[in-house]
């Protein structure tokens, strides 16, 4: 689910719970052109990629996901964020495990994606320093 203020952080209340998929967690969110607000989720199904969910009221509520399987993840974290009119989402884009590194820009009104553009060939996971 996700969190809501309306006075700039100084207090929270729950916002939209995500139904339709197990263990949906680790989510991003990005605030579209026309209002919607645009969550990416990571969840335990199958198939192994991206859940995405809706929400037309800013936050309160949220359409049930749909898993978009031309968004594979390999379950573990992604990031998205709103540059103008653009959504661009980051995530390693193998389902089986956290190599190659990718960011795509989704297009907001069909919630398609670009061809991705490579960032790192490889492993993409936690530095061992």
């Amino acid at each position: 689910g996700c969190l809501l203020s309306d006075d700039g952080g100084v207090t929270w209340r729950a916002g939209a719970l995500f139904s339709g998929g197990r263990d949906l967690n680790e989510n991003a969110c990005a605030e579209l052109p026309d209002g919607r607000i645009l969550f990416n989720i990571r969840h335990s199904d199958e198939p192994r990629c991206r859940a995405l969910a809706v929400s037309e009221d800013g936050g309160e509520t949220a359409r049930p996901v749909r898993f978009e399987e031309a968004l594979p993840d390999p379950r573990c974290f992604g990031s998205m964020v709103r540059a103008g009119v653009a959504v661009y989402f980051v995530n390693c884009e193998d389902p089986r495990g956290r190599v190659n590194l990718t960011v795509k820009r989704l297009d907001h009104q069909a919630l398609a994606q670009t061809p991705p553009q490579s960032l790192i060939a490889g492993q993409a996971q936690y530095c061992r320093g």
